[in-house]
């Protein structure tokens, strides 16, 4: 059924009309080129993925990927929490996991230990070489390593603050039909995903879970009414930039403290 502003079963907002699209094909270029509100446009993963919304999903799916529950597993209470690939209480992917200094204090012991054999060497010149050569490896490897991650975590948060700022005001048309699409792309492939993939690893989940978890994810940013879609994509863009910012800032924290052992150690073998 062709979706229009008159259709029953949308909960249209007043005054915004909405763009009827069937398939990806039937946005023109002319469609891309205009100026688009993000309310207008019904089904905006479809038009930027190929999505199987008919699989079967049951209410369990859609309770594992509420924006509730997401949080509760990808941030804890306790902040001090450490087990599996929680660092601080934070859960992080795999990637950002290999990258953070997780003990810094143990990292400090491992340098002075270098530092140690370092000066039982007899020549001075041999060992200010060893003990600077140590602490530069071990140190500047972690602040080249998380400063890539904070870097990373910055460009995502702008991307989905870009998308919050359009979706809190659906009914203007603040953007072109191709950067708007462009724009959701990038954040469920970068964020929304990632926030499934993370959450499922921790959860042990199996491939069918995850593809379960995605399908209940777009339905409910693709299908309802429309302010329920609105507020669909809200409350996750919310969730995936509180997550983002969290994470910048236990990598940037990280990244201070060895920046302050490295000067620590800096003096100690001058």
């Amino acid at each position: 059924m062709t979706v229009n502003e008159t259709s029953p079963e949308y909960d249209v907002l007043p005054g915004m009309p909405i763009l009827s699209v069937a398939a990806p094909e039937a946005l023109t270029a002319h469609d891309l080129t205009r100026r688009r509100a993000f309310g207008s446009v019904p089904n905006l993963l479809q038009l930027t993925r190929s999505m199987d919304l008919d699989l079967e999903v049951c209410p369990s799916d859609h309770d594992a990927v509420s924006p509730r529950a997401m949080y509760a597993t990808l941030i804890r209470d306790d902040r001090n929490y450490q087990d599996g690939a929680y660092v601080d209480g934070v859960l992080l992917n795999s990637t950002e996991y290999s990258r953070i200094a997780r003990n810094v204090p143990a990292i400090g012991r491992q340098v002075g230990e270098r530092i140690m054999r370092a000066r039982s060497l007899s020549s001075p010149a041999a060992q200010a070489e060893t003990a600077h050569a140590g602490i530069g490896h071990t140190l500047d490897g972690y602040v080249e390593k998380q400063t890539k991650v904070s870097v990373s975590l910055e460009k995502e948060i702008e991307r989905l603050r870009a998308v919050e700022r359009l979706a809190s005001r659906p009914g203007f048309a603040l953007t072109t039909g191709h950067d708007l699409l462009m724009k959701v792309a990038d954040v469920w492939e970068f964020s929304f995903m990632n926030l499934v993939r993370t959450a499922g690893d921790q959860q042990q989940w199996s491939p069918d879970d995850r593809r379960r978890a995605e399908t209940a994810l777009a339905r409910a940013l693709s299908t309802g009414p429309q302010r329920q879609r609105i507020a669909g994509w809200q409350s996750y863009t919310s969730l995936a930039g509180n997550y983002a910012m969290t994470k910048k800032l236990l990598f940037d924290g990280r990244t201070r403290a060895i920046k302050q052992l490295m000067k620590k150690r800096h003096a100690a073998t001058s």
